[in-house]
């Protein structure tokens, strides 16, 4: 159809609390173990330094990898979150203008929007494109355009990961806060996918 873009899903990544993965959460109830992400995409040593909301999107993001078939290596990846490592930056800031103490170095590496991003290309030896998006309550549709542009304009395989970790306390209005959740899409070339894949169309 003339005018316009359409991409393939080649893999689905999910993580709620209580449900580790997409296929757990079709099929099995809630499992009361399952509540915090295991992280178990990265390596022992970046899983000690990842924040809650970092190991839930590595972990959706290694679900649908393993999907899709696409090379780890140079899959292009778009990480959305409307509030990045919030809880980690609060807690900085706390340390610099309340307690008037030190900050270490790794904490702040681990505090900025593109963390997961680049934690998730190390574990994966991934050289491909990256890039992280915030758009307030547009996050998720907003980081699915980019992906879903990077596989109709360059030909690019990407995986599309969005997810939050619960709202600071404040930081949000109480009837908008939210908990912890994390999604991936993997996206491909129609041509390079499975006839009976599902698509993903924008006009």
């Amino acid at each position: 159809m003339s005018g316009t873009m359409e991409a393939a899903v080649v893999g689905l990544g999910l993580f709620v609390p209580g449900h580790p993965t997409l296929a757990h959460f079709s099929t099995e109830p809630a499992d009361e173990a399952a509540r915090i992400p295991a992280g178990a995409f990265l390596d022992p040593r970046t899983r000690r330094r990842a924040s809650v909301m970092t190991r839930a999107l590595a972990d959706v993001y290694g679900e649908a990898l393993s999907q899709s078939g696409l090379d780890p290596r140079d899959v292009a990846s778009v990480f959305g979150s409307a509030l990045g490592e919030a809880s980690t930056m609060i807690s900085i800031l706390d340390q610099i203008f309340r307690e008037h103490g030190p900050v270490s170095p790794m904490k702040f590496v681990t505090s900025v929007h593109n963390t997961a991003a680049g934690l998730v290309s190390i574990a994966s030896k991934n050289q491909g494109f990256a890039t992280s998006i915030g758009a307030d309550y547009d996050t998720p549709v907003m980081a699915l355009a980019e992906g879903l542009g990077l596989v109709v304009a360059r030909g690019m395989p990407s995986i599309v990961v969005a997810g939050e970790e619960p709202s600071p306390d404040g930081l949000i209005p109480d009837e908008s806060t939210w908990g912890l959740f994390a999604g991936a899409v993997a996206l491909a070339p129609v041509e390079r996918a499975p006839k009976e894949a599902m698509r993903v169309r924008a006009f």
